[in-house]
């Protein structure tokens, strides 16, 4: 099954989709999460500039359903998900290139996508690698860098 050609974020040129990942969530069912990545012309004639908006299509009944993610800073998609039980899911959204500290676990219910904060003390960068669900629950892995730069491992649990 090929996903839509036609959907695209702004104005722009044809643009490009980049798959990061696939979800089944039933027969013949299953949601597939990446970007949509165009360039943009300056008027001044500059160089092009590439932007980028997440995106989940969600494939139903032979059907498929486009939905947005939230605007991000710089080129990031999503990356890696699993369903919530409940017809959402749990997404990883990466940073554009390395380690950064800027993974973020976003939620998508009910056509709604909300951001879950990862609890680090003091406020350290964290990346979020893989993520895996049991029930409503959610569990992220991923590393934390501390102030001298050394990775240290990490699980969060998350959900209700």
């Amino acid at each position: 099954m090929t996903p839509p050609r036609d959907a695209r974020p702004v104005p722009s040129d044809k643009g490009r989709l980049r798959l990061g990942g696939v979800v089944p969530t039933g027969d013949g069912e299953f949601w597939v999460l990446g970007d949509h990545r165009w360039q943009e012309y300056p008027p001044d004639g500059d160089e092009p500039v590439t932007r980028s908006r997440p995106v989940a299509l969600h494939l139903a009944g032979g059907r498929w359903t486009c939905t947005w993610g939230p605007a991000s800073r710089g080129n990031r998609g999503f990356s890696d998900a699993e369903p919530d039980g409940s017809g959402g899911l749990w997404a990883i959204r990466h940073p554009s290139h390395g380690f950064d500290g800027q993974g973020e676990v976003w939620h998508l219910a009910g056509g709604r996508w909300t951001r879950e904060l990862l609890p680090v003390d003091g406020g350290l960068p964290y990346e979020i690698s893989d993520l895996a669900v049991v029930g409503t629950t959610v569990y992220a892995l991923g590393v934390i860098r501390d102030p001298r730069g050394v990775r240290l491992s990490a699980l969060w649990r998350l959900g209700p």
